[in-house]
């Protein structure tokens, strides 16, 4: 089942009369319409991975209580998330914790089980949710507050 749909009045052709794939035009990366009502991340940790989502399925905002399946993401897609969730917060997720718990406020609560540590996954959220916030220039100006006056770079 297409993830998408793309209304056109017709469809564009080539010279030959066949369908001109090229010319067909790319799907809106806006959220797609929700069943429910949508419900904005109601902490850091949910916020980091709405970040993370929003990125691997192309999307500008996604809710805590929208299945990650419903919003267009397939296996190949679920394999990219987890892969960027164990890269980005250094922990093992299993791949089926997704199928498991589609929704962020759902795999949020599954992650903390999966800590090393208490308390990891909720500091890295909010250092990932500040880095996110930042500016490039004020991203370099942090780094030069950390950085010793003779480190080179």
């Amino acid at each position: 089942i297409p993830a998408t749909f793309v209304m056109l009045e017709m469809m564009p052709l080539t010279p030959n009369g066949k369908i001109d794939r090229k010319s067909l035009p790319a799907p809106d990366s806006v959220r797609p319409e929700p069943t429910g009502n949508f419900v904005a991340p109601r902490n850091p940790v949910e916020e980091a991975l709405a970040t993370v989502w929003c990125d691997v399925l192309g999307l500008e905002k996604v809710g805590a209580e929208d299945n990650f399946f419903e919003l267009g993401g397939h296996s190949l897609l679920a394999t990219q998330l987890i892969s960027r969730l164990r890269e980005t917060f250094k922990m093992e997720i299993p791949l089926r914790c997704l199928f498991e718990s589609p929704t962020i406020g759902k795999l949020s609560q599954s992650m903390v089980g999966y800590e090393a540590k208490p308390g990891v996954l909720e500091r890295t959220s909010k250092i990932l949710n500040k880095l996110s916030r930042m500016t490039p220039e004020e991203m370099e100006q942090a780094l030069r507050k950390r950085r010793p006056a003779n480190a080179q770079v």
